[in-house]
């Protein structure tokens, strides 16, 4: 075999093995609202009810970053050359202590057994990613319990400029604001196993904005969040799921090791590690929906869903009004 084909057969391993569902999530609360990120409380029991019946597990992002680098280590020891990977020089891990540093816990322990596990990577044969933008109050209140009922877990990306506040930033398409988590409620959550991570300050697009506001967005919100929950934030949720090439190259620089867009895809590539793709759940999606997200439904309904997230998510730009 060529050495062509032996790196295409390793690429197509590795994007094999990196095709972890991630579900993307923004209200889960049952008021009125124009717009179609929120779904109730009931649809998201439902949601998570199938989940738990037919043996997905939900991981967290921090154990995603560990599969991540766990499958580099892998291919570095087969191929003799390291793939690209998330991993990070210390240094560039804002300002926390060493000791902060050395007991986070994005790895899972060297003595947990791999019995069951996909590819050596410590990750259970149907793992899934539940990610929530923006950091609503309603996840305290509504989703977390739902979650521990099906004993599931989740990372919310918050806006580190609105803790404890209002969406101001959001187009106004209901007849009262969301508030977003206090910091308490962030502590809380976090202590209790919910992954916390950013979304930025002030829910700015950043492929739009100046470099100086980008860098504000990136650092600014790690450091409080960081600061807040004496840990390291290592992933970076992109607002409207809003990102390039030069953007993504700058998360990485301020110390993220994965980051997220909104453009759905079932086949993850390492150069999508800071692009990361998730595919949403909307008010409109049904149960019968929200299996072809997972790819229940075949290649054809997979595709046609990827494509409504795209239209849909479209419809988020109408905050470029309030620039």
């Amino acid at each position: 075999m060529s050495h062509l084909n032996r790196s295409c057969s390793s690429f197509e391993a590795t994007s094999l093995a990196l095709s972890v569902p991630v579900l993307a999530y923004h209200k889960i609360d049952g008021g009125f609202e124009l717009g179609i990120n929120s779904i109730s409380p009931d649809a998201f029991d439902r949601q998570m009810r199938f989940l738990a019946e037919n043996g997905y597990t939900a991981i967290s992002v921090n154990r995603l970053i560990q599969a991540v680098d766990s499958l580099s280590r892998q291919k570095k020891n087969e191929d003799g050359h390291s793939l690209p990977s998330s991993q990070l020089p210390r240094s560039s891990t804002s300002r926390l202590k060493q000791e902060d540093i050395d007991r986070t816990p994005y790895l899972v322990s060297s003595g947990e057994s791999n019995c069951g596990r996909r590819d050596g990577l410590n990750l259970p044969p149907k793992s899934i990613v539940i990610t929530f933008d923006d950091g609503y109050e309603d996840f305290y209140t509504s989703a977390n319990p739902i979650l521990t009922n099906y004993g599931m877990t989740a990372t919310v990306f918050v806006l580190a400029g609105y803790i404890g506040k209002s969406n101001t930033w959001d187009v106004r398409l209901r007849l009262r604001r969301s508030r977003h988590l206090t910091d308490r409620q962030i502590q809380t959550l976090f202590g209790k196993g919910i992954g916390i991570a950013s979304h930025g300050m002030y829910h700015r697009f950043l492929t739009r904005c100046s470099n100086e506001n980008r860098m504000i967005e990136l650092w600014e919100s790690k450091e409080i969040l960081e600061n807040l929950l004496h840990h390291p934030v290592y992933s970076f949720s992109y607002p409207y799921g809003c990102e390039n090439a030069i953007v993504a190259e700058q998360a990485k620089s301020a110390g993220y090791r994965i980051a997220f867009g909104l453009n759905p895809n079932k086949s993850i590539a390492w150069e999508s590690i800071y692009r990361y793709p998730r595919i949403a759940v909307y008010r409109c999606d049904t149960l019968s929906t929200f299996k072809a997200k997972l790819g229940l439904r075949g290649k054809h309904r997979f595709k046609l869903e990827c494509l409504k997230n795209r239209v849909i998510n479209r419809f988020a730009y109408l905050n470029r009004l309030r620039r």
